[in-house]
């Protein structure tokens, strides 16, 4: 018989979604921008750890203070194509890809 897969709820008996993420790329934005290690995965999760961030997504990416604005412990979730690059510009940030 095959096993069961039941998701988690939340107050409201919504199923939560659930993802594996790799191990998570620490890149330190803080005095100039820094980028990943390439991404080897189509969704990624970025989050700012110290302070708010400027990210840049892109095969050779540089983050600028009007790049895209994640502020400080927010996450947000992007799609990428395999093989590029986040960048990251004010603070450190984790990177992880999704489904890893």
């Amino acid at each position: 018989m095959a096993k069961k897969i039941i998701l988690p709820i939340d107050a409201n008996a919504n199923a939560v979604q659930c993802l594996k993420l790799s191990s998570p790329q620490d890149i330190d934005g803080t005095s100039a921008h820094a980028e990943s290690a390439a991404i080897q995965g189509e969704l990624v999760r970025i989050v700012a750890i110290d302070g708010d961030i400027r990210f840049l997504i892109g095969t050779a990416p540089e983050a600028l203070v009007t790049s895209h604005f994640l502020g400080d412990h927010q996450e947000i979730w992007m799609p990428i194509e395999i093989g590029e690059k986040v960048s990251v510009l004010g603070g450190p940030a984790h990177i992880a890809t999704a489904g890893e």
